[in-house]
């Protein structure tokens, strides 16, 4: 056992660095097999480089070692639900809060879990799994009220209830504890969007990009609110071609087939149009900070 390896192995992985985590966690462990805590770690960095099933393989040697370790089962749950397997992920989760109560890591965990499928099987429905979520939530405000995990999951529950307000407000009392923290800044934006508040949105989501660079939810979401709404391309060419084969009853060879065409050609314009122009206004709702990002996006990118 070697604190200063662990914490090297650590510090990699606060970095986002898991390549090299996985990689120096598995050299500690060649020379110490029974080191349980950097099994642990290790299972972190092979969930981001390795995927979900061989981080489940080690954190399950973990338990082998220490059965009674609440992180460790915690883990198990998480990458178990990464894999769809909400039931057993419920199971893991209820084990490592029996061995620890209070540990904030399974308590958020599994709210994300039940966030992720909130409808596990035909038996269960949505409205109970998320009043599940809820108590987990209320248990980490007993346990950990001045915790920015605790507003973070506080707001990311009121947005899976499409309560906009309430989101918002449970994301920026994380911004209060956690400045610069990219999930808070995401979810401010996400409550934003839903409200149609394209400019603060905007503003956000730039916040979550400049958080983390590598991460590109932020960017993303700014891309999103640029293009604007969705236009129906699918159904306007439906409408081409029905019209066309309205015509075609009543013309035939090569008339029927330009008139097809023009209409096609017709609709295609109309399309382009109304996509740039819904573009431009779109755009114009961003802040002018928010507007550069998408430009320079648009163009390196």
């Amino acid at each position: 056992m070697s604190y200063a390896n662990r914490a090297r192995v650590q510090h990699l992985i606060d970095l986002n660095r898991p390549e090299e985590a996985r990689d120096l966690a598995r050299s500690f462990l060649a020379e110490d097999p029974q080191d349980a805590s950097m099994m642990s770690m290790l299972a972190d960095a092979e969930f981001k480089t390795d995927g979900p099933a061989v981080a489940l393989a080690t954190i399950e040697r973990a338990i082998a070692l220490e059965h009674t370790n609440g992180t460790f089962h915690a883990q198990r749950g998480y990458f178990t639900s990464n894999l769809g397997h909400h039931d057993e992920a419920d199971e893991a989760f209820a084990t490592a809060l029996m061995h620890d109560p209070r540990n904030s890591y399974a308590l958020s965990a599994h709210v994300e879990a039940i966030l992720r499928d909130p409808a596990t099987s035909r038996r269960r429905k949505k409205a109970p799994r998320l009043a599940l979520a809820e108590s987990r939530v209320q248990s980490l405000f007993h346990s950990h009220p001045h915790a920015a995990i605790t507003h973070l999951m506080d707001s990311k529950v009121r947005l899976a209830h499409n309560e906009f307000e309430a989101c918002d407000a449970a994301a920026r009392r994380a911004l209060e504890i956690e400045p610069n923290n990219p999930i808070a800044h995401q979810l401010v934006g996400l409550a934003a969007e839903a409200m149609g508040d394209t400019r603060t949105a905007g503003d956000a989501y730039v916040s979550a990009q400049k958080a983390d660079p590598t991460s590109s939810t932020g960017l993303e979401g700014l891309r999103r609110l640029g293009q604007g709404a969705a236009l129906p391309i699918g159904f306007g060419l439906f409408i081409a071609l029905r019209m066309g084969v309205r015509v075609g009853r009543y013309t035939s060879g090569l008339v029927g087939v330009l008139i097809v065409v023009a209409l096609l050609a017709a609709a295609g314009g109309f399309i382009y149009y109304q996509r740039n122009e819904t573009r431009r206004k779109a755009e114009a709702k961003l802040s002018q900070n928010a507007r550069q990002i998408l430009d320079q996006d648009r163009k390196f990118g």
